[in-house]
């Protein structure tokens, strides 16, 4: 049972990152946990308070969210293109062009 759970997070933690990703949440800039959790909610269909910290907890210790301080509260940006990430190898793309003369 745990690994059938286990499962299916690892299924919404796919299924908010993929989300995130198709709303282009890197360019609206930075926002409180509040909207994130909606978000999450809303994508996933779960609305328990834990289960939805728990995931965003997993995205923010993977390198997915940065982190940024005013005053005394926190705000959150989503950085999904970050070379921190375990599923995402460093790629430096090439790009070559060739031009044939007559």
């Amino acid at each position: 049972m745990n690994t059938q759970k286990q499962e299916v997070k690892k299924k919404n933690i796919e299924l908010v990152i993929l989300y995130f990703k198709y709303r282009s949440l890197d360019s609206i800039g930075e926002h409180p946990y509040k909207l994130y959790k909606n978000l999450i909610g809303y994508v996933c269909g779960i609305y328990d308070k834990i289960y939805i910290r728990n995931i965003f907890e997993i995205l923010l210790s993977r390198g997915y969210f940065e982190v940024n301080f005013i005053g005394k509260s926190r705000f959150y940006r989503f950085t999904p293109y970050n070379n921190n990430h375990e599923n995402i190898k460093n790629i430096n793309p090439i790009l070559i062009l060739q031009f044939y003369c007559n």
